[in-house]
């Protein structure tokens, strides 16, 4: 998250953006697992 911090030029402080940034890298995660799986 420190990355994305730099990014913006600010901390994030929202605890419900957070959370939503870590499913997204989840379910992200997830399919690149699954396309590798499928080669």
């Amino acid at each position: 998250m420190i990355g994305l911090e730099a990014l913006l030029g600010e901390p994030i402080t929202d605890n419900h953006f957070l959370i939503q940034l870590e499913s997204w890298n989840l379910e992200l995660m997830i399919k690149n697992l699954d396309t590798e799986c499928q080669r």
